[in-house]
């Protein structure tokens, strides 16, 4: 189960960012697909929400530093609320969550907890 929900997450977290970049990229030419030219907004929207959940179930399953998942948990908000991506606060958010969440993918042992015996 622990695999199938890493995997979820790093499909979604791809999804998601690909989106966000086409979206804030290339706008006009987002609009030519008659799916995405009054929904691509909401369907960022709810691939951000699966995302979040997805790699918020992944972390509980790891031994991470506390600071990891609030840092998650925190800059994660910004997919709940879609209009956040374009203010001063959203930003960042989205390169944090997109750093940190990197990070977990490729050397999630960086950000564990070390246990001393």
């Amino acid at each position: 189960m622990k695999s199938f929900i890493k995997f979820i997450s790093i499909i979604t977290f791809s999804l998601a960012y690909l989106l966000f970049i086409v979206i804030m990229m290339f706008p006009s030419a987002i609009d030519k697909f008659p799916l995405m030219k009054d929904n691509k907004y909401i369907i960022l929207f709810i691939i951000g929400i699966i995302n979040v959940v997805a790699l918020i179930s992944y972390l509980s399953s790891l031994k991470l530093k506390s600071w990891v998942f609030t840092a998650i948990l925190l800059t994660g908000t910004v997919w709940l609320f879609p209009p956040l991506n374009f203010t001063y606060i959203g930003i960042p958010f989205q390169i944090t969550y997109l750093i940190v969440g990197l990070i977990i993918f490729i050397n999630p042992k960086m950000l564990m907890k070390k246990i001393i015996i």
